[in-house]
C-alpha cells in the first residue's frame, strides 16, 4: 500500500483490509500465489512469466527423475516419449498384467474344479491375453 511522502498511509487501515480480501479473493484459485499486503514502495510481479513457478516446474521433474532413478527402472517403460517407447510400453504393461490374468486363471479353475468336479471330469479356465492394441494379430491367430 503507498505511503505519502511523509510516511502516513494513503488509504485507511479499513480499505486496505477490504482491498487486501478483495485480491485474496480474486487470486485463491491459484496455487502458487500468495498474498501479502506491504507499506511503503514495492514492485509488482508478472504471474505469467514468474520464475518461480518454472523452478517449481523444474524441481518437480527433478523428483521424478531421482524416483526412476533410485528404483532403478527406466521412465519410459511406463511413460512414452514417442511411438516406438509407447510400443515397447504397451508391450510391457501387457506382460504384466498377463502375469496376474494367469494367476487369475488358475484360482477360477481351482475354485471350478473343487466345486463342480465330479466322477474324474476336469475343467479348465483361461482368460486369453488378448487387449486393444493385439486383438486383430489374436483373432487372425484363433480362427486359423
Amino acid at each position: 500500500m503507498p505511503v505519502d511522502t511523509n510516511g502516513h498511509l494513503v488509504f485507511e487501515l479499513d480499505e486496505v483490509a477490504e482491498i487486501h480480501a478483495g485480491v485474496a479473493n480474486m487470486l485463491r484459485d491459484l496455487d502458487t500465489v500468495d498474498v501479502l499486503t506491504t507499506f511503503g514502495e514495492t514492485t509488482l510481479e508478472n504471474l505469467q512469466d514468474s520464475s518461480a513457478a518454472s523452478q517449481a516446474n523444474n524441481r518437480l521433474e527433478k523428483y521424478s527423475d531421482n524416483t526412476w532413478n533410485a528404483l532403478g527402472i527406466s521412465e519410459l517403460l511406463f511413460n512414452a516419449d514417442n511411438s516406438s517407447s509407447l510400443a515397447y510400453v504397451i508391450k510391457r504393461l501387457t506382460s504384466i498384467m498377463n502375469t496376474y490374468l494367469n494367476m487369475y486363471s488358475t484360482w477360477i479353475r481351482f475354485l471350478i474344479n473343487s466345486r463342480f468336479s465330479r466322477t474324474g471330469l476336469n475343467f479348465d479356465f483361461e482368460i486369453l491375453p488378448v487387449n486393444e492394441f493385439n486383438l486383430k494379430d489374436y483373432v487372425g491367430l484363433y480362427l486359423q
